[in-house]
């Protein structure tokens, strides 16, 4: 069976020149009633190994430690063209590697989920979310097909890979698309996994825990926010859209729901349990959400302003990027704002200096920058 939804489900991809036109923006003040603080660069570390960043698929991820991963948007070469056609198997173009910048820039690893056993020989490998745990476990959620005989449909099977800090191949785990066609998933800090996607033949939305052996899958219920309307795809304009999901330090996995109004972020527990820690006001001047982070008690909630410009040829977003900063105790305004940033951080930390977040920057230096 082929699969139709989740190569929609992929975010658009951004390319490291979003931050260079960021950046080229005329200054101009934060609003009246929001008082932006300018970050400083703090420490610049030139990625030595690979060369630029030049494009992948968001959102980043960062681990405890500041290393980068990147889930990479492949270009065929002309070799690949020709060995394609020769072949008849698809172009390499689905996005599959995982790069890991390390946070000095010095060093480089890649976790390719083709290298797990029961993917060898599959006709396309396409990655649609990345996740990395407390101990720099790299867990890849994976859509692979399978040429079918007597003219069949294609085969499809949906992984959860995950790799050592080494980026070798350490397991994989089937989460059974006849149950749920995964949009998003992050890692509990007890190993298992926060699942968001939809049934299979209807377009209701499903949130389910998956054990870590993949042996175990139950729905998320009984909480005042879990939505029951289509997933984003099919949503009206003002229905709540359901689409930020971080791990936090204590091991819990928050995640936002975006309505017309408001954004409430939710913390989940491996047992189901759920909590709601936040209500984000929204932004002055129509601020578009774009990302969420998650450092200690703090969120970081991104937006972009968009420019007057239209969206570049390559996929960058013309405009500038503002910060702000929450703490799960509060239910008041933000503790800052921040801005305008040079592009999205792809790292936040939170620490007794205060905040501190990383840029890529012209797809080859990672800068770190605070107030």
């Amino acid at each position: 069976m082929k699969h139709h939804n989740l190569a929609s489900s992929i975010a658009v991809l951004w390319c490291a020149s979003f931050g260079a036109a960021a950046e080229n923006q005329s200054p101009a003040p934060a609003p009246a009633q929001v008082t932006a603080t300018p970050l400083k660069p703090v420490s610049t570390a030139r990625i030595s190994q690979r060369g630029n960043v030049t494009g992948w698929v968001p959102p980043t991820q960062c681990d405890q430690d500041a290393n980068v991963y990147f889930l990479l948007a492949p270009h065929a070469t002309p070799g690949e063209v020709e060995e394609a056609a020769r072949s008849g198997r698809d172009l390499p173009l689905n996005p599959r590697e995982v790069l890991r910048i390390d946070a000095d820039g010095k060093n480089t690893t890649r976790f390719d989920p083709a290298a797990s056993p029961k993917l060898m020989g599959a006709k396309t490998v396409k990655t649609l979310g990345i996740a990395v745990d407390a101990h720099g476990t790299v867990y890849t959620l994976v859509w692979a097909t399978r040429s079918a005989v007597g003219g069949e449909s294609d085969e499809g099977v949906q992984y959860i890979v995950s790799f050592n800090e080494k980026g070798e191949y350490r397991s994989q785990v089937e989460v059974d698309w006849r149950e749920i066609l995964v949009h998003q998933f992050e890692v509990f800090g007890s190993g298992q996994f926060l699942l968001r996607g939809r049934r299979t033949h209807t377009p209701e939305t499903r949130l389910a825990i998956l054990s870590g052996d993949g042996s175990s899958l139950r729905d998320v219920v009984g909480w005042s926010g879990h939505p029951t309307e289509p997933l984003d795809g099919a949503l009206g304009p003002n229905t709540p859209r359901f689409n930020q999901m971080v791990r936090g330090e204590d091991g819990r996995i928050y995640v936002a729901q975006e309505g017309q109004d408001d954004v409430v972020v939710y913390a989940f527990g491996p047992i189901g349990d759920t909590e709601a820690v936040l209500k984000i006001q929204p932004m002055p001047r129509n601020r578009q959400l774009l990302g969420f982070r998650s450092a200690g008690n703090r969120f970081a909630a991104m937006y972009l302003e968009a420019g007057e410009q239209p969206d570049g040829l390559n996929g960058e977003r013309s405009g500038r990027v503002w910060i702000a900063v929450y703490s799960n105790v509060d239910e008041g305004g933000p503790h800052s704002v921040y801005g305008p940033a040079p592009a999205l951080p792809t790292c936040y930390q939170h620490t007794e200096s205060g905040d501190r977040f990383t840029f890529l920057v012209d797809g080859e230096q990672l800068i770190t920058m605070s107030p």
